[in-house]
């Protein structure tokens, strides 16, 4: 997710539309759909000073209706990238972990968003097969396009760890390297 990110950061025909939003591999705070558009904000304040005040803007609305405020805080962050020509993709580690905690209504106004708003993509990740998204009676039944990554092959881990090894000048990693090559692949499997 970090790479795909990096990707469109350093992509001047991506950057100048596309902002990505990468969030922490475990994030305990988000526990209904209006604390993703929250967390959301934040992160777009740090990373852009032109969405400064969004996430004051959000919880200036909040009257004890979760429902509506999920409403508003959404529009708020829809009015914001529109304003400035911007699309918001969102990338989630752990994301069976978030939407799990959603209630089935609010899986349902996430799928919602995702099939109608434009502005807003959400790319995920599991080290699981998630339940919810095979069930016919869950409302992202079928509806995300699934990927399944390999692993790096063994030539690859050692070409990525010997340049991580260079970069930060860690000579007992170079050691372990070519030294232990068997504690490598049985990482690496």
């Amino acid at each position: 997710l970090l790479r795909l990110s990096y990707e469109i950061e350093s992509d001047p025909k991506l950057n100048s539309w596309l902002v990505p939003i990468v969030f922490t591999e475990e994030v305990y705070g988000v526990q209904h759909l209006y604390s993703l558009w929250e967390l959301g904000a934040q992160y777009l304040e740090e990373k852009r000073p032109e969405y400064g005040g969004i996430y004051d803007q959000m919880v200036q609305h909040y009257q004890g209706d979760i429902e509506a405020y999920e409403n508003k805080s959404f529009q708020v962050l829809i009015e914001a990238l529109r304003r400035n020509g911007h699309k918001l993709i969102l990338f989630i580690d752990n994301f069976g972990d978030i939407f799990g905690k959603f209630s089935e209504k609010e899986g349902h106004r996430l799928r919602e968003i995702l099939l109608t708003n434009a502005d807003i993509r959400l790319v995920g990740a599991s080290s699981s097969v998630l339940e919810s998204f095979f069930r016919y009676d869950q409302p992202f039944y079928e509806f995300f396009k699934i990927e399944r990554l390999e692993g790096l092959s063994q030539a690859e881990t050692l070409e990525l760890l010997h340049t991580l090894a260079d970069n930060y000048k860690e000579e007992r990693v170079a050691e372990i390297l070519d030294k232990h090559p068997g504690r490598i692949e049985a990482v690496r499997r």
